[in-house]
């Protein structure tokens, strides 16, 4: 993992001066990435840093797997930052920087961080290279490239705004989730925010098979002791507008189920076009409680042994799931495998 502290910030503000821009911070992240000779690239960025990284990924192309954006900011060409972030304190702007002041930072970026944490991030907080910041985005074919990406929203942050961060998503097609804590969740909540970071790619696998059938829910399941993984909980998780969410459920047996016996058995994709009257119905709970009318199963196996599933449920009555729908969940279970061979 690399933190690069950029041109003016950090460690680095002696350095500031005019002429710094999101262009030339993108440029040192893709220099960065060239000559560490770093392929296959997760590039994370927060707040102001999505911009960022949308101009690096750019620059970068060829060494990019995904694009994190963590309660952060994805421009349009000509869009500036200050139509979409609306503070409730200005900031303090010289020739050359701008940034919260001290008692907006520590009442309102840092509410959320316990007493010692708080102290430490404002030993270190520094402004920001003005033009970085505030000129309109520079041009880019961004918006015009297809990319795995991930959307992480913080709820107790105000900014970003959620509408704008949807929107990132949206035209990314990208995973999302949300957090429940304020703008910096490295500080805040870094275990949660690792693991979303982690298993990442995973996320991208069942956002894309759930775009791919239409489903109201898909999730993956996997027993990974090594991993810190176990069935209770899901892994990853891709949700429709308004369907709730699984992650934390974790008072099921799973493994009771007769739907995960079946899997356990058969080894084969299980579809289910109406639930209510399955010969290996799926766990009372999830029809009860979380609405499941319809399902398919995937199992994903590693030396013959199930060692977790790829659930793909509809809401709302029975359902005549495609030869297409098996498909894209059997392509879903092979990339998940693959993510799981040791690297």
């Amino acid at each position: 993992m690399l933190a690069p502290s950029l041109d003016g910030c950090g460690e680095r503000h002696h350095l500031v001066r005019r002429g710094i821009t999101v262009g030339t911070h993108a440029q040192e992240v893709a220099q960065l990435l060239f000559y560490d000779d770093l392929g296959d690239v997760t590039l994370v960025g927060t707040s102001s840093g999505g911009m960022v990284i949308q101009k690096a990924a750019e620059l970068a192309r060829e060494r990019i797997r995904r694009l994190v954006f963590v309660d952060a900011l994805a421009l349009l060409p000509g869009e500036r930052v200050d139509a979409i972030v609306k503070r409730s304190a200005p900031n303090e702007v010289t020739e050359l920087t701008t940034g919260p002041t001290r008692a907006d930072a520590e009442s309102r970026l840092f509410r959320d961080l316990d007493p010692a944490t708080r102290a430490w991030a404002l030993a270190r907080i520094t402004p920001h290279p003005l033009a970085a910041l505030e000129a309109p985005m520079e041009p880019t074919t961004f918006w015009e490239q297809a990319w795995r990406a991930t959307v992480i929203r913080c709820r107790q942050a105000a900014n970003p705004p959620e509408s704008h961060q949807r929107r990132t998503a949206e035209r990314l097609g990208a995973a999302w989730h949300e957090l429940d804590t304020g703008h910096y969740p490295m500080l805040s909540e870094p275990e949660a925010l690792a693991r979303l970071l982690l298993y990442a790619e995973l996320d991208g696998i069942v956002a894309t098979l759930r775009q791919a059938t239409g489903a109201a829910r898909v999730t993956l399941r996997l027993d990974v002791p090594r991993r810190n993984l176990s069935v209770a909980d899901v892994t990853a998780e891709a949700l429709a507008p308004g369907v709730a969410s699984l992650r934390g459920q974790t008072s099921i047996d799973q493994r009771a189920a007769g739907s995960i016996e079946w899997l356990e058995t058969h080894r084969r994709v299980l579809v289910q076009e109406d639930v209510s009257n399955a010969d290996a119905p799926p766990p009372p709970e999830l029809v009860r409680l979380y609405g499941a009318t319809a399902q398919m199963l995937g199992p994903v196996l590693r030396d013959g042994v199930l060692v977790g599933w790829v659930s793909v449920h509809h809401t709302g009555g029975p359902r005549r799931w495609s030869a297409s729908d098996v498909a894209a969940l059997e392509t879903a279970v092979r990339d998940v495998s693959r993510e799981l061979e040791p690297s």
